[in-house]
């Protein structure tokens, strides 16, 4: 006669919901690690590599004090059915807000139609340091959550941003 209040039984459950987890974890690729990442100006000490090498330490961020429009363009190689993108904020977490995510399709290898788009955090807060914005389709119930390309671009008037320490991507 066993029941739930066994240790026996209630160790070797959460063991299993632990496997469970962990295997779900590791089932999801982020798709962006690795990479190219273009940016629209100079990156200097920072460069735009930075943001997908898996590394929360280091960001990429703009060379220069205010740079409204300065974007950056997140190339996955081949189109993919989003599920969300995470932006993962510094540790100077202001450098990372107002700003506008695209998703563009694939065009023979260049840019093509913008088929998805909103604005994250147009109120000025963030995500605080470390923390994390999670992009998902129903931020643009209009546009498809499918391409290539990902455009991030700045719409704050914060000097050196914006400042992203990861992307990360998955399907």
């Amino acid at each position: 006669n066993t029941s739930i209040s066994d240790p026996m039984i209630r160790n070797s459950t959460t063991l299993f919901c632990l496997i469970l987890l962990s295997f779900e974890l590791i089932a999801q690729e982020n798709i962006a690690l690795g990479k190219r990442v273009a940016a629209s100006e100079t990156t200097g000490r920072s460069p735009a590599a930075f943001m997908t090498d898996g590394n929360y330490s280091t960001y990429g961020y703009p060379d220069k004090d205010i740079y409204t429009n300065f974007h950056y363009i997140l190339d996955l190689d081949s189109s993919y059915n989003l599920d969300r993108i995470v932006f993962v904020n510094t540790n100077i977490p202001q450098r990372l807000s107002n700003y506008r995510v695209e998703v563009f399709a694939d065009h023979c290898g260049i840019i093509g139609k913008l088929v998805w788009s909103t604005v994250i955090r147009s109120d000025g807060s963030n995500s605080g340091s470390g923390g994390k914005d999670i992009v998902t389709s129903n931020l643009d119930p209009d546009g498809f959550f499918n391409g290539r390309y990902i455009k991030i671009t700045n719409l704050s008037t914060e000097a050196i941003s914006p400042a992203i320490a990861e992307i990360e991507v998955y399907e």
